[in-house]
C-alpha cells in the first residue's frame, strides 16, 4: 500500500527539506510514500473537498498572511476534520505553545521546528502505525451482500447499494453503478443486511438509510433523484428517525 501524504507549509525551503527526510524514511522503512505539496491551507482544503483524501497531513501552524489576515493551521485543521475524520494530522511549528491546539483537532503529534530526521522518523513511525490500524479497522467493518447470478458469485459492498426492490419472484438490486436481477427471495436477501444501515419502507422496498435525502408525504427520496413510496405502516417510524437525525446534525 502506498501512503498518501499532504505537506502544507508556506516556506519552499521546508518542502525541500522534508522531502529529503521522507525519501530517506521510505527507503529505511521499505514503504511507498506519495507526497502532495500545498503552500496555502485553502489550496489543501480545496483538494480535500474535491475528494483527494490523504492518509497523513503534515500541516504548518503558521501559514502566513493572506489579505491582511493571519492564517493558522489549527483553523485549517478544524475545517479538515469536518471533511475527513480519519486522516492523521501532524503539526509543524516554531512554538511549543501551539501543542495544546494540536490536540483540540485530534492531531497525532507536533514537530517543533527546526527538527531533524530522527524527530520526523519517530513521528512518521507513529503515523504509519495509526494509518495501518485505521485501514484494517475500516476494512473489517466493511460488509457485503453476497449472491449468485448467471453462475457467478457477487459481493456488493453495503455502501454502494441504493435500494432493493421486490419484483414478483425476483429481487432487483439497485447500486450506484448498475442494477442486478437476482433469483432469490426478498426475505432471504434481507437476512444478510444490517438493518441499522438499511430500512424497509414498503413491502417491496428496502433502502440504504445513508442515501436518504428527504422524507415527506409517504415518499422517500434517495440522493435527491430517486423517489420511492413509503407504506403507511412504515412511514411513522422512518419519518421520526429521519427528522431526529436531521435535528441532531444542525
Amino acid at each position: 500500500m502506498a501512503y498518501s501524504i499532504a505537506i502544507c507549509d508556506d516556506e519552499s525551503l521546508f518542502h525541500e527539506k522534508i522531502c529529503e527526510y521522507l525519501d530517506t524514511y521510505q527507503s529505511e522503512a521499505e514503504i511507498e510514500l506519495e507526497t502532495s505539496h500545498f503552500y496555502t491551507g485553502l489550496d489543501l482544503l480545496d483538494s480535500i473537498k474535491h475528494h483527494n483524501l490523504y492518509h497523513i497531513i503534515i500541516l504548518d501552524v503558521e501559514l502566513g498572511i493572506i489579505n491582511g489576515q493571519e492564517i493558522l493551521g489549527t483553523d485549517i485543521a478544524k475545517e479538515i476534520r469536518k471533511l475527513d475524520t480519519h486522516t492523521v494530522l501532524l503539526f509543524s511549528t516554531n512554538h511549543s505553545h501551539f501543542a495544546l491546539s494540536a490536540f483540540e483537532v485530534d492531531a497525532l503529534a507536533y514537530l517543533l521546528k527546526p527538527y531533524n530526521y530522527s524527530d520526523l522518523k519517530e513521528k512518521m513511525n507513529r503515523a504509519v502505525i495509526t494509518v495501518d490500524y485505521l485501514v484494517d479497522r475500516m476494512t473489517s467493518d466493511e460488509k457485503y451482500l453476497t449472491f449468485q447470478m448467471s453462475g457467478q458469485n457477487f459481493h456488493i459492498p453495503f455502501a454502494s447499494i441504493l435500494y432493493i426492490e421486490k419484483h414478483k419472484n425476483q429481487v432487483i438490486l439497485h447500486t450506484l453503478e448498475k442494477h442486478y436481477t437476482i433469483y432469490q427471495t426478498f426475505k432471504e436477501l434481507k437476512k444478510q443486511l444490517d438493518m441499522q444501515k438499511f430500512v424497509q419502507v414498503h413491502q417491496g422496498y428496502i433502502v440504504n438509510y445513508s442515501h436518504i435525502t428527504f422524507v415527506k408525504n409517504y415518499n422517500v427520496v434517495l440522493d435527491d433523484t430517486i423517489t420511492l413510496p413509503v407504506s403507511r405502516s412504515f412511514y411513522p417510524k422512518l419519518n421520526k428517525r429521519f427528522r431526529n437525525d436531521c435535528f441532531h446534525t444542525i
